[in-house]
């Protein structure tokens, strides 16, 4: 069966996560879970990747996208690489941190803390 949750730039976005998960995080991932922590790197990555920092407006650095099924793929294609574990601190911050950072902060504060440099699927 066909699903429908998902746009065309879902599915670009998609085929980014996917690219980049299995370039960068996949060779990785058995080192990084027997040391018991993931590279800073990785978040740096993933921002660079348009992955971190959705729902930040665009006048403080976001891509001022509200739509959580972006977070979704993240999670769909961590999950279906077997590397969930991985990205599990990404989604935090996304879901759990960031709408602290964006709601809970003033203009000035929002210019410094929560940022992100691309859309999604900007990168692949």
């Amino acid at each position: 069966m066909r699903r429908t949750l998902y746009d065309v730039e879902h599915e670009d976005y998609r085929r980014s996560v996917a690219t980049f998960l299995t370039k960068e995080v996949v060779p990785h991932y058995e080192a990084w879970s027997e040391g018991g922590r993931v590279p800073r790197e990785l978040f740096t990555a993933l921002g660079e990747l348009g992955a971190l920092g959705l729902g930040v407006a665009e006048e403080f650095g976001g891509s001022g996208i509200s739509d959580f099924r972006y977070n979704c793929i993240l999670i769909e294609e961590a999950q279906a690489l077997g590397v969930m574990p991985a990205v599990l601190g990404a989604n935090l911050q996304a879901d759990v941190v960031l709408p602290y950072l964006t709601d809970l902060t003033d203009d000035e504060q929002r210019r410094r803390w929560p940022r992100s440099t691309a859309a999604p699927g900007a990168a692949s």
